[in-house]
């Protein structure tokens, strides 16, 4: 029985050895790493890093080292369409009469807004808020006319504009109007300020 007991005592100790080093090289192991409360924040972070590396990616961005050079070259084939279409609208000098042009535009207004916003070029149209603020405005007025008229220079127009609202309101706005042809060789507002 003495010398079974010694056996045994070695048995546990040796036993407790091989435990508490699983233990430790466990902790050890785990030593390194930062708690996450998801438990996958390594994952997340070498997922997002994973994707750019992946095949698909990289097909997209062949394509994506192409447009940077030919963005280079097509920078300034931008900047000089630009100013290509720039170089259109400006008004021509062949306008005949900017004056009766503003009164007979005005001469359509508020009854025949459809007519009148057919005078009128892109520019002219986006500066009314386009074809849905200018039909709103033109409803709710009840009468527009044009007084002091006058031709300021070879396509250009100042004038004074009273609106009056259905409500009764009345305004009178100075204006000024830069006349200008359409493609198809109409002449048009090409754009208009307030003074």
């Amino acid at each position: 029985a003495d010398r079974r007991r010694p056996r045994v005592w070695l048995i546990a100790l040796v036993g407790l050895l091989i435990v508490g080093g699983a233990v430790t090289a466990i902790l050890l192991s785990n030593l390194g790493r930062t708690p996450d409360p998801g438990g996958v924040a390594a994952p997340p972070v070498s997922e997002s890093a994973a994707p750019p590396a992946t095949p698909p990616d990289a097909e997209p961005d062949p394509v994506a080292p192409a447009e940077p050079a030919a963005t280079t070259e097509a920078a300034p084939a931008t900047t000089t369409a630009p100013p290509a279409t720039t170089e259109p609208p400006p008004p021509p000098a062949d306008v005949s009469d900017p004056v009766a042009f503003v009164q007979n535009y005005y001469g359509l207004l508020p009854g025949d807004p459809q007519a009148a916003i057919a005078l009128l070029s892109d520019e002219a149209v986006g500066q009314s808020g386009g074809e849905g603020g200018y039909f709103r405005f033109y409803g709710n007025l009840a009468a527009v006319s044009l007084s002091d008229a006058r031709q300021t220079g070879a396509n250009t127009v100042e004038a004074t504009v009273t609106f009056r609202t259905r409500a009764g309101v009345v305004t009178n706005e100075p204006y000024r109007f830069v006349l200008g042809q359409a493609e198809d060789g109409r002449t048009i507002m090409q754009s208009f300020s307030r003074l």
